[in-house]
Order: C-alpha cells, then structure tokens, then sequence
C-alpha cells in the first residue's frame, strides 16, 4: 500500500513520472544484485582452480598438500585445458593439427613437424618433415594448431600466424597463404588462444573475446560469411573451445554453442573447456567432464555412439580427477593429475595408443605411459608431454606428423624426436643475391653504394630465425667493345664519287649527314661527322667517329690536302708533285692535261698562265700558273 501511495499523485491519480523511474530504479537494483552473485561465483571458481593446480604441481613434484591453504592472491590465470608447467628445458605446449604437429620449447622457440602442403609448418617452404624443425620465432608462450594453419602467442601479447589462409585464417585481411610466421593486426594483450579447424579465437586480459576466419557453417555468426580479421566474439569470457563446426562459449552458468544453429547449455561449476574437431568437452570445479557433439565412434565417452547437438551434454563415463582434456577428429584424450593419460573414441589407425585397431566407446588407460603433464590431439594422432621432457606421440603419421623420422602408423606411443635444446645459431651462412653484370662506362646500387669495380660483394643479414647471415653478389664488368669504321677520307670535291664505308666489328650502324646505308656520296659541302654505333653480346655499347670535309674545287686555295703536295705554287712552270698514286691535272676546260704517277717534277710551262687542278683519288689541289 505504501508502494501504491509513492506512485500517486496528490490527487489521487497515478503519477506515470514517478511509475517510470521507480521502474528504471528496480532494473538497476536487480542488475547490481545479480553481478555480485556473478562475481562471487567467478572467485569461488577461480580460488578453486587455483587450489587443484597447486596440489597438482605439489604432487608430482613428491609433496602433499597437507595445510590445504586458501589461496593468496586472486590474479588472473587462463584455463587449464592446456595447462603448462613450465619445467625449465622442456617444451612448454604442445598442438596437433591435420598431420602435422607444434610444439614449444621453453626457450621460446617453436618446432614443427609433419604436412606442409600450405606452409603450416612455418620454415618458408611447403615441404613436409619427418622430423620436427625449428620455426623462426622468439618470444612465443602458446601455441596452437588448425586443419592446416598454426598459431603462436608472444609474451606481448600479440598474436602471430601462418599456413593456409583460404578462409582467412590468417586474420590479415587477405586470403593469401603465408609459409613464415605473420602478425596478425589489432590484437594485443592476448592471454588464450584457441584454434578451430579453419577459424580462430583470442582472449585478452579483459576476458574480451576476438574470432576469425572460416564462418562456412555460421561458426562465428550466422551470415555465413568469412572473418578475414578479428571481430568481437564476446565479453566476459571464461573461457572457449572451437572445432570444425561449432564455437562454444563459457559465460557465467551458460555454454553458448555457435554453429548451424545456435544452442544453449545451462550447466553449472564448469570452469574451462576443451576442444575436439566435432565435439568438445566441459570441465566441472569437482574435475569430471561433460561432453557435447559428434558421437558416430564414441568420442564422447559416455557407452553409446548417440550424438548430442542440442541443448544437453553428456557425462563421459568413469572419468575423474582430470586436468585437462581434448579430441582430435573423432577421437579423445584426458590427463589425469596422477600423470596417467586416459582415450576412447576411434581408433582405426592406432590414435588410442592400446596396440589395437579397435574402437572404444568408454575411456581407457593408455598403457606404458606415465608422468605425462601436458596431452594434445591432431586431426588423427595423439601426444603427451612426460616429465622428463620427452614427448610421446601415436596414431597415424601418414605424413610424419609423429616426428620420429618415419612415416608408419604407431598404435603405441614412440618417442618424438625432439630434445627441445634451445636453438643455437649455426656460423653465418652466405646466401647469393644472384649476379650483376654492367659495362665500363656504367654503375650500379650494390649493397648502398654505387660500385664499377668488378668483384664478389657482401651484406649482412638477420634471417627469420635471427641468425646471422651473409648476403652475396658478383659484380661483373664488361669492356666496352673496340670500335673503327674505313673508307673515309678527309676530304671531297662535292659532285665526286661516292664511298662504301666498312664498320668492325661488323653489325653495327652509321649514321650522318651525305650517307645512305654504309655509302657516303659528297653531294653537300661542308663538314661532316660520321659515326658507327656498335653494341655487343653483353650489351655494352661503343662508337667511333670521322669528320670529312666536302669543297668545291673552283678557284686559289692555299689549303694543303693530305696525300696530294705541290710545290712551289703558285709556280712559273716546274712543279713537283708528292702523292701516294696517280695524279691527274686538268684545266679549267675540264681537259686532262697530265694523267701519271705521283712523287714527280712536271713542267707545265708550256700550257701558259692558268688555274689547274691537281686530282689524286679523290684528294683535289689548286695549282696556279703564273709565268
């Protein structure tokens, strides 16, 4: 009643005003009570969580937790589907993808092995390996792997990628493959990443989710569209798993499952989850699981091969104290916090490591293998990282996603040939930068400098793994061609005959004034410059030049004439002629009035005072007779 009388007005009618905000008021109320329960039930979760991994680590290493204290601090930790305990020299996680297989060492270094048809393998190539190489990354803490493509966390935060990109796995806005490690941009501040068939996920310290990649099945929304970059995919994470088909988020009490539709689990005390190709699992504060998806071979773990895609899950059967737990294709693996590690689901070609073929609808031990603290599946293939830091690997290694040099199916686990030694640089090795050739009359950018010297230069480098290294180039230095053309002489009577010039080498080109092809007819007086241009094998080009000079022969001229000498001229008769051949003398009438040799003396005073020329080849002189 006193309620009803504050919604009033003072005469007597409803006050909507006061009806409005009383309403907002009691919204706000509720929203404030229903975090602090959330809160609360996030701490209580959390100091749980805290509690088993510290008894877990207090009991492999031979102590008991006998006190049983509270924990301390309440600092963020990630989930521990892949819980790493970092025991210094050993890898750090370990991820098996569609045959192939990543593995971290705690030097930081990352190693590969197996399939690399789309460079998933990080070492630059496409080629697979039958044992584990390095990849050029430092700084890494996670790692994970996809059908084809890889994922590495730095210790900043940042995420790097590479391998397949068709559905923008990648997350670099393009659909381009990559063979070597990317960063992939926006995202910072990242503590979990999680690692679908052909999508991804990222969690910052925010517990804000980002995804991207394939959405063929409406696995990160339902448009249906590739995520070539992240998105947001949430806020408030606890924690995720992705598969092939589906996304499943942990918020709060609710398990959102995204796929071809979207499902709902409302399940309680579950505190982490872990992925399988088809199918995931639910990891519950009291360590049992829940298990949801595809069942076809059992994977599941529950007795019966009853797939479950709604809105229920389904207990796997026997299973307690876990840490930690995984599938691969239609397979499953958990680690108990004795270091035992337990399977079931398919095993046609020997991922369930009991030395048979035969499939298995409720979980086993895997025998001979103990001390196991971290476990991984591939798309077909199993790993477990023991103690003593080995890693024990079955199942099918068709492309030697086993890592120990061969490429036999193992139904038992082998040991992967992988010491995890920290990665050391080999001494520099030279790499050629191919070879350069240039003429002597050029210069070129080598190396920051513009060189013409002929010789080998060098370049450091820092390769991908950051190694030193040498970059090589040869400098060739081509001469230039020797070049001369003949049959020019240095000077023509205009109207004379013509000449066939000859270039050498032969091939080349001439070109000036009075010639045609390699034929120079004096029609033109004056002087001219002749020129054969010639370029060689190597395409160093030369040329060589001659300067003619064409006259008319009318009139005196003093002018001396190589090769045709005449003194003393003028001259009262006796001459003498210096020639290298014949010499002709005509008038002025166009009459030859002497026709011999050269190197002669001549008495032309019989022929009277006249102007005569004095023709040798075609070399022409002016002789004036005056008596």
């Amino acid at each position: 009643m006193i309620i009803l009388n504050l919604l009033m007005d003072s005469n007597g009618n409803t006050d909507w005003f006061r009806v409005v905000i009383g309403i907002a008021v009691l919204i706000i109320v509720l929203f404030i009570s229903r975090e602090i329960n959330l809160w609360f039930f996030r701490i209580n979760d959390f100091i749980k969580n805290q509690e088993e991994q510290t008894r877990l680590l207090k009991k492999m290493s031979g102590e008991e937790d006998q006190e049983n204290k509270p924990v301390e601090s309440l600092k963020k930790v990630l989930p521990i589907i892949k819980m790493c305990l970092v025991v210094p020299g050993y890898a750090q996680t370990i991820d098996g993808g569609n045959a192939y297989s990543i593995m971290l060492c705690s030097d930081s270094m990352v190693w590969t092995v197996g399939s690399n048809t789309a460079g998933q393998l990080g070492n630059g190539t496409t080629t697979d390996e039958l044992t584990p190489i390095v990849v050029g990354l430092s700084g890494v803490v996670s790692v994970q792997s996809g059908s084809s493509h890889s994922l590495a966390l730095k210790s900043d935060g940042t995420v790097w990628s590479w391998g397949n990109n068709a559905r923008g796995q990648l997350g670099n806005n393009t659909i381009n493959p990559s063979s070597t490690p990317i960063q992939v941009p926006g995202l910072s501040n990242v503590v979990k990443i999680i690692s679908g068939g052909s999508h991804n996920v990222a969690i910052e310290s925010d517990s804000t989710a980002w995804i991207w990649g394939s959405n063929q099945l409406n696995q990160i929304n339902s448009t249906s569209t590739d995520k070539l970059f992240p998105i947001p995919g949430g806020i408030n994470v606890i924690d995720m798993a992705a598969g092939v088909n589906y996304t499943a988020t942990l918020q709060d009490a609710i398990i959102e499952v995204q796929g071809i539709s979207t499902k709902y689990l409302i399940l309680s005390n579950v505190i982490s989850l872990g992925s399988g190709v088809r199918h995931f699992f639910m990891i519950k504060s009291d360590s049992t699981i829940l298990a949801w998806g595809d069942n076809q071979y059992g994977q599941l773990g529950d007795g019966t091969t009853t797939s479950l895609n709604g809105n229920t899950a389904t207990q796997v059967s026997g299973l307690t104290n876990i840490i930690s737990i995984t599938g691969g294709k239609s397979h499953s693996i958990a680690l108990k916090d004795d270091g035992t590690v337990w399977v079931w689901g398919w095993n046609a070609l020997g991922q369930l490591g009991d030395n048979t073929l035969i499939d298995k609808l409720t979980p086993i031990q895997v025998p001979g293998l103990d001390s196991v603290i971290e476990i991984a599946a591939g798309d077909q293939h199993c790993m477990a990282r023991r103690a003593d830091s080995t890693i024990w690997v079955w199942g099918q290694n068709i492309l030697g996603q086993l890592g120990n040099g061969t490429n036999a199916n193992s139904s038992i686990p082998v040991k992967m040939d992988l010491s995890c030694i920290p990665f050391q640089c080999p001494a520099p090795q030279v790499y050629s930068d191919g070879n350069l050739e240039i003429c002597s009359d050029d210069s070129i950018l080598v190396y920051g400098a513009y060189r013409n010297t002929p010789g080998t230069y060098q370049d450091s480098l820092i390769t991908s793994e950051g190694c030193d290294s040498i970059l090589e180039t040869v400098l060739t230095v081509n001469s230039l061609p020797s070049v001369i053309f003949t049959g020019l002489n240095t000077t023509y009577c205009k109207g004379g005959a013509s000449t066939t010039l000859t270039g050498t080498p032969s091939g080349g080109i001439l070109v000036g004034n009075n010639l045609v092809g390699d034929v120079f007819t004096p029609s033109l007086p004056g002087t001219f410059t002749i020129t054969y241009f010639y370029t060689d094998g190597n395409g160093c080009e030369n040329s060589y030049l001659f300067t003619t000079e064409v006259v008319n022969c009318t009139g005196i001229d003093d002018m001396e004439m190589q090769h045709l000498n005449i003194y003393p001229n003028p001259s009262t008769g006796v001459v003498y002629i210096q020639s290298t051949g014949p010499v002709q003398i005509i008038n002025t009438f166009g009459q030859v009035v002497y026709n011999g040799p050269g190197n002669i003396e001549i008495d032309l005073s019989g022929y009277g005072n006249a102007v005569y020329f004095m023709k040798s080849g075609a070399m022409v002189k002016k002789l004036v007779i005056t008596q």
